[in-house]
């Protein structure tokens, strides 16, 4: 697979050749482009001592904020090659014993993150989907939640409710972090091989959530015709399905529009232009860096020029640079996604057709007219849809900057002269949330709406299906071996897998067009405050419109058990 670290002549090793047809006509550069997040001293190192193929290594940054990804900062996770003994044994479907995500505490706090923007959509006072109004149903029975997370906030929404049960399986449950109320009971029970311990006509009302990933396509008509014989006459069923797909990625915003002229940019030098700090300025990792992110050549002229004017011409364009490595990264991507998907459906019998499953399921179980299905549509809105006609955006101001003497300053200074140019667009912006709006029967139902988030909340709910194939690294990298040791040829070079992993966890945020770093103070600027004050202008039609990035769907099926 190709990286944009390949690009550069300072790699030890070739990349293999691989047809493309995004890259065939992609223009070559004599240039070095550093990975995102990574100093050159860490890429010399990969290069000269690659990394043991069963050594999986975070290149997450460390952070303050709660780490999503399976492995935590600056930790090694040892991955052994599959034993015969697992090689030769099956997968055998255990319904509420997820076959992929293993629920460690990253994974259960992506799952209330799930939880808490669900409650943003639902009608004010209701802990789901459906609304009972003032007539809460009694008896509850909630599947597939192991920490008790959802029930905990319906039974304090819910005082009426007399009884509520928590299936799970047994290897799923943790230990709650708050008082358990006397009213929930807890059993870990594999329903599909044991059967429900509850007689017909138990519940009046029956949630199934976020299963999709857990359950076989080919499992869902029987899990829910259990779920119909528990229903008392009159209960409701809702079956939650946050569809699994990767969001689309856009072009990067720093392409450029057309062919531009070579720009020359000539500097006067003070005096002390050339001095000790240049020395030591020059071996410090941002002079570094620079060399590597940019090949600019200076040449002091001794004759008509004076001595103290330096010639800066750049022989590349740095600007389409930008965008390539983004279109390497985007294939990249892509690939990894596929063979993610691949395996869901070879190794777990899952598609991505589940939501037409579960419903044709459900009207064999309840009927077609029992059953509703509503959809909400959740994406990142793109900058043109909140900006006002003219207004200038923040981050074409230029930043006040300490004045500096040094060659190396004057150097970065106009390498930014350079790539401020008319036929660029803004580069990076975060939007302060997701827009979404509901559908039923393929009608819009509703207006769009703005769900303002926090840079971190806004990176979770956008980026949770990424974030899933992040976590499932060890499923992943097993499946691909499995190629080998059946002497077939994998989809993705073993070796090359660890780095692949690297490179799409980095990418996860600039695939939006987004700065490296979440930061507060983006969220400050004149745009921030006009969303806080409820003054908002979304265009209609922002979700599926141009430069728009859908990144969740969310289908809620509701089936009511008849009285005959």
């Amino acid at each position: 697979m190709a990286h944009a670290a390949d690009l550069g002549p300072q790699c030890s090793q070739k990349p293999k050749k691989k047809k493309i047809p995004e890259l065939e006509n992609m223009p070559c550069y004599d240039v070095y482009i550093p990975q995102v997040l990574s100093s050159p001293t860490e890429w010399k190192e990969r290069q000269d001592k690659p990394m043991p193929p069963w050594k999986v290594r975070s290149a997450r940054k460390a952070s303050s904020r709660p780490v999503l990804s399976a492995t935590s900062d600056n930790q090694t996770i040892e991955i052994s090659p599959p034993s015969p003994v697992e090689k030769a044994s099956k997968w055998k479907n255990v319904i509420l014993t997820p076959p992929i995500k293993r629920y460690a505490g990253t994974t259960l706090f992506t799952d209330r993150h799930a939880h808490d923007l669900y409650s943003e959509l639902v009608k004010k006072g209701q802990p789901t989907f459906y609304d009972f109004e003032t007539d809460a149903p009694k008896s509850i029975l909630s599947l597939g939640r192991s920490d008790g997370y959802w029930v905990s906030r319906a039974t304090k929404m819910w005082p009426s409710t007399t009884r509520c049960e928590i299936i799970f399986g047994t290897d799923v449950y943790q230990e709650p972090g708050q008082p358990v109320d006397t009213r929930v009971h807890w059993r870990g029970r594999r329903i599909l091989e044991e059967g429900f311990p509850y007689p017909e006509g138990s519940f009046e009302f029956i949630r199934i959530a976020n299963m999709c990933l857990h359950i076989r396509d080919e499992d869902w008509g029987r899990l829910l015709a259990e779920a119909h014989r528990l229903l008392v006459p009159g209960g409701v069923l809702e079956v939650v399905d946050d569809v699994f797909f990767f969001p689309s990625i856009p072009h990067s915003r720093h392409r450029s529009r057309g062919p531009r002229p070579p720009k020359v940019v000539v500097l006067k030098l003070p005096k002390a232009a050339v001095s000790e700090d240049d020395a030591s300025d020059s071996s410090s990792p941002r002079s570094s860096l620079d060399s590597a992110e940019m090949d600019l050549h200076k040449a002091i002229s001794s004759g008509h020029r004076r001595e103290k004017e330096v010639l800066i011409h750049p022989e590349i364009d740095l600007g389409a640079i930008g965008h390539d490595a983004h279109v390497l990264d985007t294939v990249s991507a892509r690939e990894l996604e596929f063979v993610f998907e691949e395996m869901l459906k070879k190794r777990f019998g899952i598609t991505s057709d589940a939501s037409k499953v579960i419903e044709e399921a459900l009207h064999r179980s309840f009927g077609s007219s029992m059953t509703e299905l509503a959809e909400c549509h959740i994406a990142v809105p793109p900058r043109e849809y909140f900006e006002e006609p003219g207004e200038k955006p923040k981050d074409q101001e230029r930043p006040v900057r300490k004045r500096s003497g040094t060659l190396s300053h004057l150097i970065r200074k106009a390498a930014d002269a350079i790539l401020r140019h008319d036929d660029f667009e803004p580069p990076y912006w975060q939007p302060p949330g997701l827009v979404y709006h509901w559908r039923r029967d393929g009608e819009s139902v509703s207006d769009l709406k703005l769900l303002k988030l926090s840079p971190e909340d806004l990176e979770l709910h956008a980026c949770q299906n990424i974030q899933t194939l992040l976590d499932c690294k060890a499923e992943l990298v097993s499946y691909v071996n499995g190629f080998v040791d059946a002497g077939e040829t994998p989809p993705i070079d073993p070796e090359e897998l660890h780095l692949c992993f690297s490179d799409y966890e980095q990418f996860k945020r600039k695939r939006f067009n987004w700065p490296s770093e979440s930061f507060e103070g983006e969220g400050k600027s004149n745009l921030f405050r006009r969303f806080s004050d409820g003054n908002l202008s979304i265009r209609p039609g922002c979700v599926n419109g141009p430069g728009s990035v859908e990144v969740r769907t969310i289908k809620i099926f509701h089936a009511t058990k008849g009285y005959d």
